[in-house]
């Protein structure tokens, strides 16, 4: 007489080796690869708004900053600047720019160049429109 066979069905399963499910078909693998790629996907480094001193500037003194480091000038040179035009409610370090630089300044760049490439895809709409427009619309001279 065999044992397993008076044995519950839960017992018998746990000494048998664990089959791992095979998706169905290589779309469903797929999808499984790119959901696992999706979800271990890096973070953006900050997912709340920035709140250093240079953040806390009001626009007009920020964008003043941000091109004051795109023309590459020193840290020291754009905080005598920034007190010598009183833009500076309370006073900023070199620390602080340094922050800005690589975290605020770095967003501003990013967001400078996609606004330049949505210019330039909206300029070549318009100039697209309007040759379309000129060639279906002859001028009778």
């Amino acid at each position: 007489m065999n044992i397993e066979s008076k044995l519950p069905s839960s017992i018998k399963s746990e000494n048998q080796p664990t089959q791992i499910p095979q998706p169905p078909n290589s779309l469903a693998g797929a999808l499984l690869l790119n959901l696992t790629r999706a979800i271990n996907a890096p973070q953006p480094w900050h997912p709340h708004p920035r709140n250093g001193k240079v953040a806390r500037l009001p626009a007009s003194t920020r964008d003043l900053i941000n091109g004051m480091l795109e023309d590459g000038l020193s840290y020291p040179a754009i905080i005598d600047k920034l007190q010598t035009a009183g833009c500076l409610p309370y006073p900023l370090s070199e620390m602080n720019l340094s922050n800005w630089y690589h975290g605020g300044y770095r967003d501003w760049l990013l967001n400078k160049s996609k606004r330049a490439g949505g210019l330039a895809i909206l300029q070549q709409l318009a100039a697209s429109k309007a040759a379309a427009a000129q060639s279906t619309n002859p001028t009778i001279h």
